[in-house]
Order: C-alpha cells, then structure tokens, then sequence
C-alpha cells in the first residue's frame, strides 16, 4: 500500500457522526461544566502549521475549578466498547434528548 495525499479546495474531513460529537454533545458536557465554575465554553483560533486558521472550543479554567480539580480529581467518563463506536453514542445521546422532551 503507497501513502496518499488528497488535495482542493473545499475538501471536508470526518461525518455528520464526527461533528455531532464534538460540536454538540462535548461542547453540551463542557458547558455544564464551566456552568459549575463560572466559566464559559468560547471559540478561539490558532494558527496550523501551514498557516491556516482553526477553530477550537476552548473552557477557560478559572481558579474555583483548578483548586475544586486539584483536591477532588475528575469523575472518570463510562467508556464506550469500541464495537459500540460513534453510533451507539449518537444513538443514546438522542434518546437522552428525546426523555428530556417527554418531561
């Protein structure tokens, strides 16, 4: 197999699945999360390699939050069997939404 290389314009990366992960249910858990310390979850830029301008969520940590983090530690996240993947966590996170609405 010979490594390869996909160039253009307007080439995307990852799926509808990928950007429903980190744009909506991580950024929904680490808004809950800055909520709890007074922090706000907010967009920020940096500069790739080549240049070119990103967008990344970042959680400012403010003082409450380091000190609260450094004492107590961080609750660990149920892993997902990777046989389950993306879809199964896509899937639970809509029906979450869904027994959110019904009540």
């Amino acid at each position: 197999m010979t490594p390869a290389s996909v160039k253009g314009e307007n080439l995307k990366y990852g799926s509808r699945g990928h950007e429903l992960m980190y744009d909506t249910i991580m950024r929904k858990e680490f808004e809950e999360i800055g909520r709890k310390y007074g922090s706000k979850l907010e967009k920020t830029a940096v500069t790739g390699k080549d240049g070119e301008k990103i967008e990344l969520w970042r959680l400012p940590i403010t003082e409450k939050m380091r000190k609260d983090i450094s004492e107590k530690g961080q609750p660990l996240y149920q892993a997902i069997p990777a046989a389950l993947g993306l879809g199964e966590l896509i899937r639970q996170y809509k029906d979450r939404q869904s027994e959110d609405r019904a009540q």
